[in-house]
């Protein structure tokens, strides 16, 4: 591994690693910035912990590996204070901004939950920069210095008449949370009124049925699940009667 020269200016990566998404945004923008600059990057994290986890997934040859504990506020500053131009970039981590607020250190936090959160952490309003994504929503901003970032970069390429028959895999994410109780309404109500948009092709259930049991589901499970559809499909014809 190379060494870490921090008489070089550096960009610090820190996550909040409570699942996965925070590392792996991190690794998508620390490997876009690397398309566009040599800059040395560092991402700090516990050797033990789910964000090492997730990094080790692959190579990175673009980044170096710190062992911290990135929830503990001292630990995080004193490693920020070591390097000569750091440059904090933090994806939910709040500890890391509070320091380089206290150090003067630039800073930016990305923020890809700010749809999501009542009020947002203390320490958000502290950010340099602030990159979040409202989802459409209305949100409240903790600093001036903000930008809404799409969640959608792009337009969705339309389906062309030679498409007729094809596939569409709809991936639905983040719907278990470790830290709430129950199932998100909000953020499933969310998707629903989104995926409602899409005009679907009448739903083949034998099609279906045919699939699920390919891999091994039972028969007994897969028609248990085919009714609800059913009732989701009858009641949403009751409402457009009235």
């Amino acid at each position: 591994m190379t060494k870490i020269l921090k008489t070089k200016p550096t960009i610090i990566f820190f996550s909040n690693p409570f699942g996965y998404g925070p590392t792996t945004t991190l690794i998508h923008l620390a490997e876009v910035i690397s398309k566009l600059t040599d800059i040395q990057m560092v991402v700090a994290g516990k050797n033990d912990g789910l964000c090492k986890e997730v990094f080790s997934k692959s190579n990175h040859s673009n980044m170096q590996w710190h062992d911290l504990d990135e929830r503990n506020f001292d630990q995080v500053k004193e490693y920020i204070s070591q390097f000569k131009k750091p440059y904090i970039v933090s994806i939910l981590n709040r500890f890391s901004i509070e320091a380089s607020r206290q150090l003067g250190v630039h800073n930016a936090l990305i923020d890809f939950l700010a749809w999501f959160w009542d009020k947002p952490a203390r320490e958000y309003s502290l950010s340099e920069y602030y990159f979040y994504n409202s989802l459409g929503a209305k949100v409240t901003i903790p600093t001036s210095n903000a930008y809404d970032v799409p969640i959608i970069l792009g337009s969705i390429p339309k389906k062309s008449k030679s498409q007729a028959g094809s596939q569409v895999l709809i991936n639905i994410g983040g719907s278990q949370n470790p830290m709430v109780e129950g199932l998100p309404y909000e953020y499933l109500k969310l998707l629903v009124s989104i995926i409602d948009k899409i005009e679907f092709p009448k739903m083949n259930f034998e099609k279906i049925k045919e699939i699920l049991m390919e891999h091994d589901f039972s028969e007994e499970r897969i028609e248990s699940q085919l009714d609800k559809l059913r009732e989701v499909k009858e009641a949403k014809k009751q409402r457009t009667l009235f």
